[in-house]
C-alpha cells in the first residue's frame, strides 16, 4: 500500500487551504450574521487533511482514535481565530467580527480571547510511550498575526515539527513529568475525576524548549472579504530539516534568573548556544 498521496502536486496545498479553511469560514460568517451562532470552525479534522497534503503522507482514516498519518506522524491542531469574546460590562458573549457589544453597544469593554492551545492526552503508560516513540509530532496553529493591534482581517496558518526521539530530550521530559507528577498524582487523589490533558501553549517557553522546526507558514489577507493566500514558507517533504528552521525563542520569555544566567543582551532572540544552557522549567 502506498504511503504517499496518489495525486500530489505543488498547487495542492493552496487548493486544500482555500477549500477547507477559507471558504467554510466565509460561509459560516455569513450564516453567523443571520443566526447569531458562533462562526468558529473546528480545525482538528481539517488540520489532518492539511498535514497529509504538506507532508505528502496519507491518513489512516481513524479520526481521533488512532494514528493520524501512515508514517506514524501525530497531528495536533489549534485555532485562535474566531474565539468567542466577552463584554465585561454586560457579560454577554461577543463574536470576533463584532466591533461593539451587540447589547450595550460598547467596544471598549470587550475582552478578546487568544488562549487556545494544543492538547496532548496522556492517560496511561501506553499513551506516554506512544508519544515518546514518535518520530514526528506535527503542530498546526491558525491565528491572527496582528492580534495585538486588534486587527483581525488577516490570519496565518503555521506548522511545526517536533521530534520526540531526537535531542534535546526536553519534549520527552515535559510529557513524562506531566504524566508522573500531575496526571497520576491527581488521579490518585480523586480517581473519579480525570485530570485535564497536557496543555502545550503556542509560543511559550516550554514550546520553544522543544526545538519546534517551522516547516510551513502562510498568510491569508482579508480572509472574510477578499481572501488572498500567500505561502511564506514551505519545506517540501524531501527537504532537509536544519537548525535554521527552529523557531527562535524571544528573549521576552526568559525570567529574571534565566536572564542573569545568560547575561542577556538586548538581542530580540535567545541564541542557539544560550538556549542549550537553559533548563526546561517543568
Amino acid at each position: 500500500m502506498s504511503v504517499s498521496l496518489d495525486h500530489y502536486h505543488d498547487g495542492l496545498v493552496e487548493r486544500c487551504i482555500h477549500d477547507l479553511f477559507v471558504t467554510p469560514r466565509i460561509t459560516l460568517y455569513r450564516w453567523s450574521r443571520l443566526t447569531e451562532q458562533t462562526n468558529h470552525t473546528k480545525i482538528g479534522y481539517t488540520g489532518q487533511h492539511l498535514a497529509s497534503v504538506v507532508l505528502n503522507v496519507k491518513g489512516c482514516k481513524t479520526g481521533a482514535r488512532g494514528k493520524d498519518c501512515m508514517d506514524g506522524t501525530e497531528v495536533k491542531s489549534c485555532s485562535r481565530v474566531d474565539q468567542s469574546d466577552k463584554c465585561t460590562r454586560c457579560h454577554v458573549n461577543v463574536l470576533r467580527v463584532d466591533d461593539v457589544c451587540p447589547v450595550c453597544l460598547g467596544g471598549d469593554k470587550i475582552v478578546r480571547n487568544n488562549d487556545t492551545k494544543w492538547l496532548l492526552t496522556i492517560r496511561s503508560e501506553d499513551d506516554l510511550n506512544a508519544y515518546l516513540e514518535l518520530d514526528r509530532l506535527l503542530l498546526i496553529i491558525e491565528e491572527y498575526p496582528d492580534f495585538d493591534k486588534h486587527d483581525y482581517k488577516d490570519i496565518t496558518i503555521t506548522m511545526y515539527e517536533i521530534y520526540p526521539k531526537k535531542e534535546p530530550k526536553n519534549f520527552a521530559q515535559l510529557i513524562t513529568n506531566y504524566y508522573n507528577d500531575i496526571y497520576s498524582k491527581n488521579l490518585q487523589k480523586n480517581p473519579k475525576k480525570v485530570p485535564a490533558p497536557k496543555n502545550l501553549w503556542p509560543h511559550s517557553y516550554q514550546f520553544h524548549m522543544c526545538d519546534p522546526h517551522e516547516i510551513f507558514r502562510c498568510r491569508i489577507a482579508d480572509h472574510l472579504t477578499d481572501p488572498k493566500l500567500t505561502i511564506l514558507k514551505h519545506l517540501k517533504p524531501t527537504d532537509p530539516r536544519t537548525p535554521a528552521d527552529i523557531a527562535p525563542m524571544p528573549q521576552s520569555l526568559l525570567n529574571a534568573r534565566e536572564r542573569k544566567l545568560l547575561n542577556s543582551s538586548d538581542e530580540q532572540f535567545v541564541s542557539p548556544e544560550d538556549k542549550r544552557r537553559l533548563s526546561l522549567r517543568c
